[in-house]
C-alpha cells in the first residue's frame, strides 16, 4: 500500500510501515508541515497514496467525501492519546489492512477494532 502520514503522526512509524512493505512517506518529508487539510487532501489524492492521520476532521464525509479517493485510515486511540497507544492502532491497521484495498473509504481504527465507512 502507498501511504502518506499526515503531520500529526511522528515520522519514525514510516519504519514500521516499510518494515511491513509499504511505501510510505510523510508530511515533513513531503514539504507539507503546516498546510492545510484541503492542500493534505490534494496531495494524498493526487499522489495515489492512502492518508494515515489522527485529525478527526478526515472523518467528516461531508467535508472531506472519500468516494474517488485512495483512501484514508484514522487512527484513534483510546485517551490517553500516548505514542505507544499509536503504534498499537497502527500495528492493528497494517496487520489488518495488510492485503486489503481501501480506496474509497474511511478507515476507522480504534480500541482494537476496525471500521469502514464508504464515501459520499
Amino acid at each position: 500500500m502507498r501511504v502518506f502520514l499526515d503531520e500529526n503522526l511522528s515520522a519514525h512509524l514510516i519504519a514500521r510501515l516499510k518494515a511491513s512493505g509499504h511505501d510510505a512517506i510523510c508530511a515533513f518529508d513531503a514539504g507539507l508541515c503546516g498546510k492545510s487539510d484541503e492542500g493534505i487532501r490534494e496531495f494524498f489524492i493526487r499522489e495515489d497514496r492512502v492518508l494515515l492521520t489522527l485529525d478527526g476532521d478526515f472523518a467528516d464525509l461531508r467535508r472531506y467525501p472519500v468516494a474517488g479517493t485512495p483512501g484514508v485510515i484514522w487512527l484513534k486511540p483510546v485517551p490517553p492519546v500516548t505514542l505507544a497507544n499509536i503504534e498499537q492502532q497502527l500495528a492493528i491497521a497494517v496487520d489488518l489492512l495488510q492485503d486489503r484495498d481501501v480506496h474509497g473509504l474511511l478507515v476507522i481504527v480504534s480500541n482494537g477494532r476496525i471500521r469502514t465507512r464508504s464515501g459520499i
